[in-house]
């Protein structure tokens, strides 16, 4: 039963540290009558930067759609964003660069989710 648990809890750390993109290089259980405990080995310091590219409404489009598009996607201006065509028309494509976050940051709400 115990052993059984902490496989599971194992493997629900090991997907989140790696949904949060701080995979662990090892991972190892340890279980005793009334606790579980994992070790994790090899956490990166940081999470790495990330650029997230959102596509916004075609190019004409009302005000309205712009306005709300920009405020959706972070962006100030539409001056900031790309524009390209995709084969169906060309679109606005706001382009966010994210930094990424300690993971010492990070892991208290992976531990506690």
């Amino acid at each position: 039963m115990q052993q059984r648990a902490i496989e599971d809890l194992r493997r629900l750390l090991g997907d989140k540290l790696a949904a949060a993109q701080i995979p662990a290089a090892t991972l190892a259980g340890h279980v005793t009558p009334r606790r579980l405990a994992v070790v994790a080995n090899g956490i990166p310091r940081r999470q790495p930067d990330r650029r997230e590219e959102r596509r916004g409404p075609r190019v004409g489009a009302p005000a309205q759609a712009l306005d709300g598009f920009l405020r959706a996607a972070g962006v100030a201006r539409i001056e900031d964003c790309e524009i390209r065509d995709t084969g169906r028309g060309q679109f606005y494509f706001a382009v966010v660069a994210q930094p990424g976050r300690d993971a010492a940051a990070v892991l208290p709400d992976i531990v506690y989710a």
